[in-house]
């Protein structure tokens, strides 16, 4: 879904955050071979006020990944390659002020 909000290719140190994100389904497997609908969920993220906005307490903070299948699974260990993802883990787990560390859920994946 996200990649359909953000149409345009990120640039080296770009992420993005969506506060007050809610669940609207359930899921089953993983990736584009095995992931499917589940059911409806049914999300408890409670409140909160940020920017004197009541949104849902729930922050999802993403960001793009090079498909080395497509670009040689060698090249991931390149110098370039890795700096360039670990920019990316820097600016995404540092967005906005917001550290993600102290018990916050953290996820990885498609």
């Amino acid at each position: 879904v996200a990649r359909h909000l953000f149409p345009r290719a990120m640039q080296p140190t770009e992420a993005f955050m969506i506060v007050g994100s809610k669940t609207f389904s359930r899921t089953s497997g993983y990736g584009r071979e095995t992931l499917r609908f589940a059911g409806s969920a049914h999300d408890t993220a409670t409140m909160k006020h940020t920017n004197g906005h009541s949104v849902l307490g729930k922050t999802v903070v993403a960001f793009d990944a090079v498909n080395f299948g497509k670009h040689g699974g060698g090249q991931q260990y390149d110098k370039t390659c890795v700096l360039r993802d670990l920019n990316k883990a820097y600016t995404a787990f540092h967005c906005n002020s917001l550290t993600v560390v102290g018990g916050m859920p953290f996820a990885t994946g498609q």
